[in-house]
């Protein structure tokens, strides 16, 4: 009887874990052809692996979406064209004005590339979903990253919809036309949503290779722990090997094709970063309180304006897999070796890790580590000094030619 509900709990068990692992990425799945940015059928065949398929009517319905996506983004510009007058603010001065317009002009940009690239790059996209699900089966890693993908996917989809809501609540007293305020709306919505569910599909990879290096690193260090022998030594250099693999998934394909868009999310976050603080700074600071209650209001929603996008960059940063590869020569160094055969493959990695490049970078411009988010903040100071600057230097020029 015993023997019985031990079998059974350990077969709930087993099922449990293949069910969280399959839940893992689905989430995001979901989105990303919700959204349109690749258009597939994800399902499981008979032997249990995931497979990703397309049919003629998913490369319609793609072909379809970047198409309404760039005549939006080029009907927004040329209303922007046409109307330019209806997009300036009037809390804002001229300098508030050309900041507001190039914000509104790059995120337009920033939308229509993201959809062209995953629409010229979906199969990549589809086998780099599945290898990295390959790769959580092979090293059964889903009690080790399950919640805390979930974690992430709840944070996008609650960000994305403050983001929303505040973007509303912020436009409302622009007294803006409906045209101009239609475009604001619109821009900052789905750049919002687009940008966050790249950077979060971003993250939910790097978490996954993160624990299969993980995982890598204890079979490692188990082995280390053992009485050396042939079989140790070529397992060794199986888990090496498997490592060296999960490294270059990371620096070629995840760094490389994804780098190009978060060069771009970042370049985005920079530059519109400063518009919160600074409509703080030069309007809401300096407003009249008339009414209490909708002060309060703009306050708030002035201080919440960068928010979602900050939790995003800073999401974007925990992805600690050079912690992981770090580790791995760390047991190596520390080991007590004996056996010619594995003192020769150690040595022969400790060399060539003596100097490790960063794993995960923006297409080479910087990494994706804990250092970048000052410099972030640096940046995003600087200019909003810039912008103050010039805010008073016009207010003050102004001032000047009316008394003379």
């Amino acid at each position: 009887m015993t023997q019985e509900i031990s079998c059974t709990f350990i077969g709930v068990s087993l099922v449990m874990r293949r069910l969280l692992g399959d839940l893992e990425l689905k989430p995001f799945i979901w989105t990303l052809n919700a959204l349109g940015l690749i258009s597939c059928q994800y399902n499981d065949n008979h032997n249990g692996k995931k497979q990703f398929s397309r049919t003629q009517y998913h490369k319609i319905r793609s072909v379809a979406i970047v198409a309404f996506i760039q005549i939006l983004c080029v009907s927004m510009f040329i209303y922007w064209l046409l109307y330019r007058d209806e997009f300036d603010i009037k809390a804002y001065n001229r300098t508030g004005h050309i900041y507001m317009n190039i914000n509104f002009v790059f995120g337009c940009c920033v939308v229509s590339i993201i959809y062209l690239h995953f629409f010229l790059w979906q199969l990549f996209y589809m086998q780099l979903l599945a290898t990295i699900m390959k790769h959580q089966r092979n090293f059964s890693v889903s009690r080790c990253h399950g919640w805390n993908l979930r974690h992430c996917f709840f944070l996008y989809s609650f960000l994305s919809i403050t983001a929303v809501w505040n973007n509303y609540k912020a436009f409302e007293y622009t007294q803006l036309k409906l045209g101009a305020w239609t475009c604001y709306q619109v821009m900052y919505d789905v750049v919002f949503i687009t940008c966050g569910i790249v950077v979060i599909l971003f993250v939910a990879m790097t978490k996954i290779l993160n624990c299969c290096l993980h995982h890598l690193n204890s079979e490692i260090y188990k082995l280390l722990t053992e009485a050396q022998s042939i079989q140790n030594s070529r397992h060794l250099g199986w888990l090496l090997a498997q490592r060296k693999n999960l490294l270059d998934l990371c620096q070629q394909k995840i760094s490389d094709r994804f780098g190009l868009l978060i060069v771009l999310v970042v370049a985005f976050i920079v530059f519109s970063a400063s518009s919160g603080p600074f409509y703080l700074i030069s309007v809401t600071l300096k407003q009249k309180i008339d009414n209490s209650t909708a002060y309060v209001v703009n306050f708030l929603v002035t201080l919440y304006w960068n928010v979602p996008w900050m939790t995003i960059f800073v999401a974007l940063l925990t992805c600690n897999v050079e912690e992981q590869a770090r580790n791995t020569a760390k047991f190596l160094a520390k080991s007590c070796r004996s056996n010619d055969g594995m003192d020769k493959m150690i040595d022969k990695f400790l060399l060539k890790n003596l100097r490790q490049k960063p794993i995960l970078t923006a297409y080479g411009f910087f990494s994706l580590d804990k250092s970048t988010l000052f410099k972030l903040f640096t940046t995003v100071f600087t200019y909003m000094v810039v912008l103050v600057q010039f805010k008073e230097m016009e207010s003050t020029t102004k001032q000047l030619e009316k008394g003379s």
